[in-house]
């Protein structure tokens, strides 16, 4: 699956060194040219309670760098995220998804209107992250729920495909209420780092992946 993170602080790094680590195609898609910079010279360094380690990410500051992506998952700043969202259609294709994991709540709506209701899936992650420099977090995915699903509530294929990738691990919890109290979640989901082994702001354009490049921004 290709997957970009729209919003790659702290926890768009955590979840996307997991879903990377899981044999993904997963792009971090920051603001922050020394961040990206940093992540495309030395990898992500990621620390969490199995010890340190650097992962080999694919990461820039333009989601135009991406291309189509299967699945979208929003992490920008609530008062970020129209703006990003628009400044990202290049990452939409004809069957991709846009997912928020974003805190509090009417992101979905603001999506909605720039992406079509149709594509977008609500969430809410307990995976915790801090960033402790460019390149550099301290990672708390292992073990923490994560919930997604339907806007209207039904557990459709869509959703337990993306349910399936390699990084969650499933209870057999019955779903909650999130959205409204009105949207039932799939499952209950845990991440875990498996053992395989808005996109602007003033300055350079920063990009790494299959080839790296810096460059000045259009954006």
């Amino acid at each position: 699956m290709k997957i970009a993170m729209l919003g790659a602080g702290a926890l768009g790094c955590a979840i996307g060194a997991a879903l990377t680590e899981g044999g993904h195609e997963t792009w971090l898609i920051a603001r922050s040219p020394s961040h990206v910079g940093a992540m495309c010279r030395d990898g992500l360094q990621v620390d969490d309670t199995s010890g340190s380690r650097r992962v080999r990410v694919r990461a820039t500051t333009q989601a135009d760098d991406v291309g189509v992506a299967d699945l979208v998952i929003v992490l920008v700043k609530s008062f970020h995220t129209d703006a990003a969202m628009r400044g990202a259609q290049g990452l939409i294709g004809p069957d991709t998804l846009v997912l928020s994991l974003q805190n509090g709540l009417g992101h979905e709506d603001i999506l909605a209107d720039v992406v079509g209701r149709e594509r977008v899936l609500a969430g809410k992650t307990y995976v915790g992250g801090v960033r402790r420099g460019d390149a550099h977090i301290e990672s708390g995915v292992a073990g923490k729920l994560t919930f997604i699903g339907e806007l209207d509530g039904r557990i459709t294929p869509r959703v337990q495909a993306i349910a399936d990738i390699a990084v969650f691990v499933f209870s057999n919890e019955d779903g909650a209420e999130l959205r409204h109290h009105s949207l039932t979640l799939l499952r209950r989901a845990k991440l875990r780092p498996s053992s395989a082994g808005p996109s602007a702001s003033h300055g350079l354009r920063a990009m790494c992946g299959p080839s790296s490049a810096v460059r000045k921004r259009t954006w």
